[in-house]
């Protein structure tokens, strides 16, 4: 019996459609105040800012960016900058 293996090139893709949304959490000990989830990362900043303010001991955030993205199968990785490899594709 023989076996043949095929490897072939993929990328991941950000779908243009749909901005990354960002979301935070304080990571002071026993503190559960969240940010409201937004697509912009400006607000969110503002947010924990605001709680800084209000509780001054409170000033590290644990940040979240989430986004959706597409495996995409492509037949040769680019090579215009010099990068042809797949841990370094060009988007």
């Amino acid at each position: 019996m023989r076996t043949v293996m095929r490897f072939v090139n993929h990328r991941i893709i950000p779908l243009a459609r749909k901005r990354p949304v960002v979301s935070a959490k304080c990571l002071y000990e026993g503190c559960g105040w969240t940010a409201e989830t937004s697509d912009d990362l400006a607000v969110v900043d503002r947010q924990g800012m605001s709680h800084t303010g209000l509780s001054p001991h409170h000033a590290m955030f644990g940040r979240t960016f989430e986004d959706v993205a597409i495996v995409q199968r492509v037949s040769q990785w680019p090579t215009t900058t010099g990068r042809s490899s797949p841990a370094s594709p060009d988007y």
